[in-house]
């Protein structure tokens, strides 16, 4: 927790041998949306990448779908509305 705006932040740790994951690092720093997870912090360790980013109360976006055993129609239409939306900013 950042003490002086009270913002929380996540810790997400990749095994440095991703040689992938700095790729995507690399661009997630870039970018700069409200359906995507902003990235402020980079820590290259010897064995592994530490990233520090935006706190997201509901979890992963796949462990939300994967606890629901059915979705209505409406919550269907919602995710792919922010994955669009997502997407299309991307490219």
């Amino acid at each position: 927790m950042r003490r002086d705006t009270q913002q929380v932040f996540a810790a997400k740790i990749y095994e440095s041998f991703l040689i992938k994951a700095r790729h995507e690092i690399d661009m997630l720093i870039k970018l700069d949306h409200p359906n995507i997870v902003n990235i402020y912090e980079v820590y290259e360790e010897e064995n592994c990448i530490i990233l520090i980013l935006d706190y997201m109360a509901g979890g992963e976006l796949y462990e939300q779908l994967s606890q629901k055993k059915v979705l209505t129609e409406g919550q269907v239409r919602q995710f792919v509305r922010v994955l669009i939306d997502a997407i299309r900013y991307c490219h």
